[in-house]
């Protein structure tokens, strides 16, 4: 699975914007965040234990975008 990192990626279990380490800690959508630098290519979005939700305090993978 891909994510599109322009978008915000939200949590299964509450719905609120999800962070990303890609290799920093960001928050997908931000429009404070100079996306261009990040390697879309990574294998780091496809692992759980890089996502977080502030709101669940958890790791936990994202929703599938559509």
């Amino acid at each position: 699975m891909t994510y599109n990192l322009d978008e915000p990626c939200l949590c299964p279990r509450c719905d609120n914007p999800m962070e990303v380490q890609l290799p920093i800690w960001i928050t997908p959508g931000s429009k404070r965040v100079d996306t261009g630098e990040i390697d879309y290519e990574s294998s780091m979005p496809t692992e759980q234990r890089n996502w977080w939700c502030e709101n669940c305090n958890r790791h936990i993978m994202p929703k599938a975008q559509v």
